[in-house]
């Protein structure tokens, strides 16, 4: 608003004097030189320089002080929208859970062993940021085995990732999709694994080489901090907070229940995650996004306020978010909404002194019981005040 208004303030209050001096001369009888002397103290007392410089000196204070903290925040924009938001929505794998994944099971398909199993899940998931990727990965080099070598290789967002390996066509990614791969005389042998597994609440995914499928069952763990910073959103002020996730739905529910979150989506795609975000901002008004991911990127760029853990944050993600937590740590995040409470009511206090000063030394300048030295040091003493109002978020 006061970007908006800033030149045009200026450019009336520059006419308003002029016309203010004409008036007290020719409409009220003063002298020229009164006339002219109030027409300048009111445009000094009225020039737009602590009422301009309220709200960019108190973001600015607010991202230093992020900074200092490991919260790098693109601009003081986000900072205001936030401090109106009241939904934060999370994603699942690696910022409500730690992401540190462990593969800790191996369905191998008929004529398969575990080993070939990781080789082949390896070839693929070697080139990916995924956490699941990176458990595969760990795997392998806790047996000691080395990943085949990929030709082809694709990247599916949402789905997963296709190869050939060893002359054989190869995927790797969520349950949801791998059906769609499988060979039709072996889908009812997995199917029966599936649904046993799925029952666990367990993070799945499917291995499938030539349509036949292995199923690779990994275990995640919550964030010990999770129910903390649910718990201190909830404190700054935020009325619901609920989950997007590519996982399936036991896994889902499990978390939504132990989080005591507001509601969850389970099953999205990076799209139908971005889908949800403009659904629940029709429902719940602004909307900001945490996340880490590749499949999170479209959300978090769609949201009124992105927010990515940078640490363990995919490129793409950094990249699409407003606010990055450069640490592993979620709980900044209930820190941030607090800061951006605080930095609106700073702002509000500056706007309230730059507009009472403006009011009240101008009704005086045109009165002319206010000697121009005494307008200038008025004028600039106000702009000294509320920067040095908007320097005390320096300590926050």
């Amino acid at each position: 608003l006061i970007d908006r208004i800033g030149p045009t303030y200026s450019t009336c209050v520059m006419i308003g004097s002029v016309l203010a001096g004409a008036t007290l001369h020719w409409g009220v009888g003063l002298t020229v030189r009164e006339a002219v002397y109030r027409a300048i103290a009111l445009l000094i007392v009225c020039s737009p320089c602590a009422l301009v410089i309220a709200t960019p000196v108190a973001y600015l204070s607010a991202i230093a002080t992020a900074a200092r903290r490991g919260v790098l925040i693109k601009g003081g924009a986000y900072l205001e929208v936030m401090s109106k938001a009241r939904t934060v929505v999370f994603d699942k794998t690696g910022t409500l859970t730690t992401g540190r994944v462990k593969l800790v099971e191996i369905i191998a398909a008929e004529g398969f062993s575990e080993a070939e199993v990781l080789q082949f899940a390896g070839a693929l998931e070697e080139s990916s940021s995924h956490p699941l990727a990176g458990a595969v990965m760990d795997r392998l080099t806790q047996e000691g085995y080395s990943p085949y070598l990929v030709d082809k290789l694709e990247n599916i967002p949402g789905e997963g990732i296709s190869g050939e390996v060893k002359g054989r066509q190869v995927w790797v990614g969520k349950l949801s999709a791998a059906m769609q791969r499988i060979a039709e005389n072996q889908q009812p042998d997995f199917s029966v694994h599936l649904n046993r597994m799925e029952t666990s609440g367990a993070a799945i995914s499917a291995l499938v080489v030539d349509g036949s499928p292995s199923i690779l069952v990994f275990e995640d763990r919550l964030r010990e901090v999770a129910a903390d910073t649910i718990h201190e959103l909830r404190a700054a002020g935020v009325t619901q907070v609920h989950m997007l996730t590519g996982d399936h739905e036991v896994a889902a529910t499990r978390v939504a229940e132990t989080l005591g979150l507001d509601g969850f989506r389970a099953g999205l795609l990076p799209e139908e995650k971005m889908a949800a975000t403009r659904e629940l901002r029709k429902e719940l008004g602004v909307i900001v996004m945490v996340g880490d991911g590749v499949n999170d990127a479209p959300a978090l760029a769609d949201a009124d306020v992105g927010v990515a853990i940078g640490s363990i944050g995919a490129d793409v993600a950094l990249e699409a978010a407003d606010i990055v937590l450069l640490n592993d740590n979620i709980e900044a995040t209930a820190w941030v909404f607090e800061l951006a409470h605080r930095t609106s009511r700073v702002v509000r206090q500056n706007l309230a002194i730059a507009i009472s000063v403006i009011v009240l030394m101008g009704v005086f300048a045109l009165s002319g019981e206010i000697p121009l030295p005494v307008a200038v040091i008025g004028h600039e003493g106000s702009t000294v005040l509320v920067a040095i109002n908007a320097l005390r978020l320096l300590r926050s």
